[in-house]
C-alpha cells in the first residue's frame, strides 16, 4: 500500500535504473519524492507501471495544521 501510494502521489519523474546490484537514480523533481520513488523501486514497484493506474476521485491537499494530505482512488 505504501509503495502504491508513493507511486500515485508524486509528481517527480526520476530515471531509476538497476544495473546488476547497483541502482542509480537520476533525480528529476522534488528530491524527497525522488527518494521515495527509489525506495518503492527497490521494493519492486516501478512508478511508471503504477502511476495513474486507478481513477482519482478526490484530493485533500496538504494541510500545515494537520500535517497530512490524502488522495482517494477508485480501485
Amino acid at each position: 500500500m505504501l509503495c502504491l501510494s508513493v507511486c500515485n502521489n508524486t509528481s517527480a519523474s526520476p530515471a531509476i535504473l538497476r544495473q546488476g546490484n547497483e541502482v542509480t537514480n537520476n533525480q528529476v523533481g522534488n528530491k524527497t519524492e525522488c527518494a521515495l520513488l527509489e525506495m518503492a523501486f527497490r521494493m519492486g514497484y516501478d512508478y511508471k507501471k503504477f502511476r495513474n493506474r486507478d481513477s482519482q476521485l478526490r484530493v485533500f491537499p496538504f494541510s500545515s495544521e494537520k500535517k497530512k494530505m490524502a488522495t482517494v482512488y477508485r480501485d
